[in-house]
């Protein structure tokens, strides 16, 4: 009879032990999800609605995620390919009195940063994106303009787009503005000139139709007046191979290469 119960016993501290273990990691396993890790059993149908790109705010960062500048922007969490992926948008700003011009000294640093979750107890950085506009005693510009997440070539990898602009400036002159685009550690870019609308500039030079790839426009033309650099991109050379990633970048540069509108 002892022994009956005896053995029921150990039976009952197996079975709620077991339990136990179970709520524990079934809790882990809702942790890890809620910082965008998914379990590598995650089902086919959840795997694929995470290929969407979903939008973080810096409180949604999972503890583990590092980025560089001292103020959040944006993030992004998706799977692909390559695993889960989180993207950072961040920036950094000072100020110092350089007494020996009796000015103010302004810069701003932009800061991208890709990081890889395939191996969840070891995120990877992919890539880091730098830029900045430093020293500026007049009007400073740098910031992020738009920014996007694809698939264009559906290979399952995703592809990253950024466009920031940035400038010193005291006039009307307008900003340089670049678009970087990466897929896995590729990098594509664009760089140019913005156009800044004044009244003495005519609508029509800045048709939606106008060449905006400076070597495919002949130095007559350019020569023709000052602004007609302006909304261009110096070379479309890093797409060079990707004809469907620059048909996408060539649209995204026009809808976003005027600074400023006219009233």
């Amino acid at each position: 009879m002892h022994i009956i119960k005896f053995t029921s016993l150990i039976f009952l501290i197996f079975a709620l032990s077991c339990s136990n273990e179970t709520k524990v990691a079934d809790e882990i396993v809702k942790q890890r999800d809620t910082l965008g890790v998914k379990e590598n059993a995650t089902s086919a149908a959840v795997q694929k609605d995470s290929t969407i790109p979903v939008s973080l705010s810096q409180s949604e960062l999972p503890f583990y995620i590092s980025y560089k500048g001292n103020n959040f922007y944006a993030a992004y969490k998706w799977f692909d390919k390559t695993g889960n992926n989180i993207l950072v948008l961040s920036t950094s700003s000072a100020s110092v009195n350089n007494k020996e011009i009796g000015e103010t000294e302004n810069s701003i640093e932009l800061f991208a940063r890709l990081i890889n979750l395939k191996d969840p107890n070891k995120p990877a950085i992919v890539w880091d994106m730098y830029d900045a506009e430093k020293k500026c005693i007049f009007d400073i510009t740098c910031e992020f303009v738009d920014h996007n997440v694809t698939d264009l070539d559906n290979d399952s990898v995703k592809e990253i787009m950024i466009m920031y602009k940035l400038c010193c400036r005291s006039d009307v002159s307008p900003a340089t503005m670049k678009l970087i685009m990466r897929e896995g550690k590729t990098k594509y870019a664009l760089r140019g000139k913005m156009v800044f609308i004044i009244p003495d500039i005519p609508d029509s030079l800045f048709a939606d139709t106008r060449e905006i790839d400076l070597t495919k426009i002949s130095k007559e033309e350019l020569e023709k007046t000052m602004f007609r650099d302006w909304g261009c991109y110096e070379n479309a050379n890093d797409f060079k191979n990707a004809p469907v990633f620059l048909d996408y970048a060539k649209q995204f540069w026009r809808d976003h290469s005027v600074e400023n509108a006219k009233d």
